[in-house]
């Protein structure tokens, strides 16, 4: 695994994986599967916009299986395909179901998930017993395929300037940035905390 980046402008970027990743984790280890799968696939529309060319700054879904397949994920969680993928992230964020528009339409394979101790094949076992055309996929296959593609995100952003301009200038509006300081001064003036930010210690 390639170590987080040192470089301070990508901190947010960081923060927010790391955000999404222990969220998705903690949520499933509840039992809460299908929330945490929401969380993975988001993770993956914010990566693929940190990717958008210049100019371009709304996510669609060529972007989505665009990043899957540039770095990596589309063979990390094979047989399943980049387009059934991004059909599955349709499918559970609009509908909190396996369908999306193209699988209705027989364009793609709905997919099924497995997780725990559980194994793929025999998921997939039962699926064919019933004569569906879906697809079983491990929620750990998925999970960890993103860690995997997010690595090699980060090994492009050494070796490619202008997509790393982008990725710095990008993680400025993401939710893991630290509170600028305009508003930060504000809130510890409302607050009546005038030597503090709002996200330090209290003051003894």
């Amino acid at each position: 695994m390639v170590p987080q980046s040192s470089d301070r402008n990508l901190t947010p970027l960081e923060s927010t994986v790391g955000e999404l990743l222990a969220a998705a984790d903690l949520v499933m280890e509840r039992g809460y599967a299908m929330p945490g799968l929401i969380l993975l696939y988001s993770l993956v529309d914010t990566m693929a916009w940190l990717s958008l060319p210049e100019g371009v700054e709304d996510v669609k879904g060529t972007d989505f299986i665009g990043w899957v397949r540039t770095y990596g994920l589309e063979q990390r969680v094979a047989p399943c395909t980049a387009d059934e993928l991004y059909g599955a992230r349709c499918g559970l964020l609009h509908s909190f179901s396996p369908d999306s528009r193209r699988s209705r339409r027989g364009e793609i394979r709905p997919i099924y998930y497995v997780w725990g101790g559980a194994g793929r094949e025999l998921l997939q076992g039962e699926i064919d017993k019933r004569g569906d055309s879906g697809i079983a996929l491990h929620i750990a296959d998925l999970r960890n395929g993103i860690v995997t593609a997010i690595d090699s995100f980060r090994r492009q952003l050494v070796t490619d300037a202008k997509l790393a301009a982008r990725v710095r200038r990008r993680s400025y509006d993401l939710f893991g940035r630290a509170i600028p300081e305009p508003y930060a001064a504000l809130l510890r003036a409302r607050l009546g905390q005038k030597g503090e930010h709002p996200d330090g210690p209290p003051k003894e």
